[in-house]
């Protein structure tokens, strides 16, 4: 009868010991919705701007022309350049023709080869430059800003328009980085928007490189499970992390 009761009470034991170890305290993290993708669309000609078909805050579908700009001298410089490759062309046929019957030289010939190799160069390149002369949409997304307007004149470089991708919207956190040793690529959490007052299911992403050695955190990244209409990037909340005692 001893034997049992002590039995017993050795399960109980194992049983309170399990308890504890599976016991949990609830610690909150700052956290961020951040866009996996957004850019700023710059100009890379220096020309006036004809056309923006989107505004602040408009939906665009990937491959749809943007901005527009004025680009008669650039078509202009790549007709020219497309008949002095028609004429280089001509010379070099001619004088083939004339070589065989000696009436030129060799290095005529050589010449007239070096010159349409050069036309053909100034035609690549300004069919680069008329290529430039339309900005598409480099995926779905939504505009942010609009740097400029239409009948503007910039330059190469000049922000026009800041997009992002809100198709995939992340979560951006520090964590302590104590908590790696039971946080993973996978770990699910859950999230409160402030500007919106809803709840999310969270799944961790990606886990930092690197400890900040000041702070001891750790940067992650995590999706947002039920994400909706209501989730924009640059809204705040906080993360809910059910903590493992030790």
């Amino acid at each position: 009868m001893a034997f049992k009761q002590l039995l017993a009470q050795s399960g109980l034991c194992c049983v309170l010991s399990l308890n504890l170890m599976l016991e949990s305290v609830a610690e909150e993290v700052r956290t961020l919705v951040v866009p996996r993708t957004e850019t700023t669309l710059s100009s890379q000609i220096n020309a006036r701007i004809t056309k923006l078909t989107v505004k602040a805050g408009e939906r665009f579908k990937k491959g749809k022309s943007l901005v527009k700009f004025d680009c008669r001298l650039y078509y202009a410089q790549l007709n020219k350049a497309r008949a002095q490759l028609k004429a280089a062309k001509k010379t070099v046929s001619t004088n083939k023709e004339l070589k065989q019957y000696q009436a030129i030289s060799h290095l005529e010939v050589e010449m007239a080869k070096a010159e349409l190799a050069k036309a053909k160069a100034e035609v690549n390149f300004n069919s680069t430059q008329a290529s430039l002369c339309s900005i598409k949409a480099p995926y779905s997304g939504r505009v942010v800003k609009r740097h400029v307007s239409a009948h503007s004149s910039v330059s190469v470089g000049d922000p026009i328009l800041d997009i992002l991708d809100d198709s995939q919207l992340e979560l951006q956190l520090n964590i302590p980085s104590k908590w790696l040793a039971w946080v993973k690529v996978g770990t699910v959490f859950d999230v409160s928007i402030e500007e919106t007052q809803r709840e999310y299911k969270a799944k961790i992403l990606r886990l930092g490189a690197r400890v900040d050695a000041v702070s001891q955190t750790i940067e992650i990244a995590a999706s947002v499970k039920n994400k909706d209409d209501y989730l924009l990037s640059g809204m705040s909340g906080v993360a809910h992390f059910n903590v493992p005692e030790r």
